[in-house]
């Protein structure tokens, strides 16, 4: 097997790497590494770093390129199974901080966000930080607050949300809604969650 080849394969052999792209350009050489979304980075960067040298080249840590496809059956799967665990809202000096903790399963995941301490800015603090912890099932999954509203939705009061979410090439704004029941906060953070629930990935 012609040596580059081999070593590509080697590479590939590597825990968490599901290919493997070696290119012998100028004086450093780049490998590319797609891997699962648990691998552990730094320890790949190291082993490959360790493995070319071992071949005969010589790479700087900063040209072993690792990426991570976007898990499809941990969002499509997990995001249907978060459920609201705690909300803590704190106040200081005109700023409120909210803290939500989420549940998925056995696992628990939190966010928190800093807004205005006025009722649009305390859910939107909430709305952020639900985000936040969301952003936690998976290292691909980037979702922001489009945007967010308080309305009187025949004659009930009502957080609505738009959320703006990202997995790979899949992209999606998603509207969520939820009754006032307790909370401004509390309806928002429930709110983006039923606007996740509703995304196909």
């Amino acid at each position: 097997m012609e040596p580059r080849a081999a070593l590509t394969t080697a590479l590939e052999r590597l825990p968490g790497v599901l290919a493997a792209a070696f290119l012998d350009i100028g004086r450093s050489p780049r490998v590319y590494l797609a891997t699962t979304g648990d691998a552990d980075r730094d320890a790949l960067r190291q082993t490959a770093v360790e493995l070319l040298r071992d071949n005969g080249f010589h790479a700087a840590p900063d040209h072993i390129h690792i990426g991570a496809p976007p898990s499809r059956t941990i969002v499509g799967l997990a995001i249907p199974r978060v459920r609201l665990d705690a909300l803590e809202v704190h106040r200081s000096e005109n700023r409120v901080a909210c803290e939500v903790r989420l549940r998925v399963e056995a696992r628990r995941i939190a966010g928190t966000a800093t807004e205005p301490d006025t009722p649009g800015g305390r859910a939107r603090a909430a709305a952020i930080a639900a985000l936040r912890a969301a952003e936690q099932i998976d290292p691909d999954l980037r979702i922001g607050l489009s945007g967010l509203r308080l309305m009187d939705l025949f004659g009930h009061p009502t957080v609505t949300v738009l959320v703006e979410a990202t997995a790979g090439r899949s992209h999606a704004h998603l509207p969520g809604l939820a009754l006032v029941e307790r909370s401004d906060e509390e309806a928002a953070a429930i709110a983006v969650l039923n606007a996740l629930r509703s995304w196909t990935v």
